[in-house]
């Protein structure tokens, strides 16, 4: 009797601990749902944003003194943090209009992307990994939120 009551208390403990996980991990998705990162701007164009629906902007990581061996320095991403989710969104929507930016425009270059958990980030670069290995001729992209994220087709451009 006592052997089923000790596997009964792990099986209970061992469902609140996935629990508990589950929780923190939305916790932690909802706070980051309106943020986004930008990479690939110079931080020497940082420059203050007096628009209301930005709460804060601020660079991720550590300064480097050069990624490569010819001394170029790659950008720290940055952080820009909503107000709200609409505001987000309308900025997402109004990427799509960047798309065919020439090389000599300011906009060149950079990509934005939603703030995203460690783990989402890693099953994001699963899902392209897997989606490179059925075939080099398109390029793929992962689509929809985290709970539902598949992988799209972009055919390459010739």
């Amino acid at each position: 009797m006592k052997e089923t009551e000790t596997s009964g208390q792990s099986e209970l403990n061992e469902i609140k601990e996935a629990l508990n996980k589950k929780v923190s991990d939305i916790r932690e998705s909802s706070i980051r749902e309106k943020n986004i990162i930008i990479h690939g701007i110079d931080e020497v164009t940082d420059k203050e944003f007096d628009n209301s629906s930005i709460v804060n902007v601020t660079r991720l990581g550590k300064k480097k003194e050069s990624d490569d061996d010819l001394g170029d320095i790659k950008p720290k991403p940055l952080k820009m943090i909503w107000a709200d989710n609409e505001s987000k969104r309308t900025f997402m929507k109004q990427l799509s209009y960047l798309k065919g930016i020439y090389e000599e425009s300011p906009f060149y270059g950079f990509s934005v992307t939603h703030d995203m958990t460690k783990e989402e980030r890693d099953e994001n670069r699963k899902k392209i990994l897997e989606a490179q290995a059925q075939t080099k001729s398109d390029k793929y992209l992962v689509r929809g939120s985290s709970w539902a994220r598949r992988t799209a087709r972009v055919p390459k451009e010739s």
